[in-house]
């Protein structure tokens, strides 16, 4: 059986930004073909943060135009999992207006990092 958080926290070695004792931590920097590949190798689970999207859902976004950040919660807390709560759009023209629109009216924060018409754009999800 294999050491469930020994593997989620090699996996995103360099990419944790804050731990909360043993028990949780929040990471940043996860790209959507990560994701794709861990939850295919049964890993991480298909899960839902709230009203955020869900894994399943982006993990088929482009790497070079979004990337993920979120939190773990380890074992041996029964709930163990991986989730995403935030998506930072790198380059907004090269993904739908119509799924833009969806996470605008469901995120809890949105931020626009740039006065650039394309700037990137951050969703959050409490």
């Amino acid at each position: 059986m294999r050491d469930w958080n020994a593997e989620i926290e090699k996996r995103l070695e360099g990419r944790i930004t804050r731990r909360f004792g043993n028990q949780y931590a929040r990471f940043e920097g996860l790209r959507p073909s990560e994701l794709k590949a861990w939850m295919g190798e049964g890993l991480v689970k298909d899960d839902q943060h709230n009203l955020a999207p869900k894994l399943s859902e982006l993990a088929e976004l482009d790497d070079e135009v979004v990337e993920l950040e979120g939190y773990v919660i380890f074992q041996p807390r029964e709930d163990y999992r991986l989730s995403i709560d935030a998506v930072r759009v790198k380059k907004p023209d090269e993904i739908s207006e119509d799924l833009l629109n969806k996470w605008a009216a469901t995120a809890d924060i949105v931020r626009f990092e740039g006065k650039e018409l394309n700037a990137p754009v951050y969703f959050w999800w409490d």
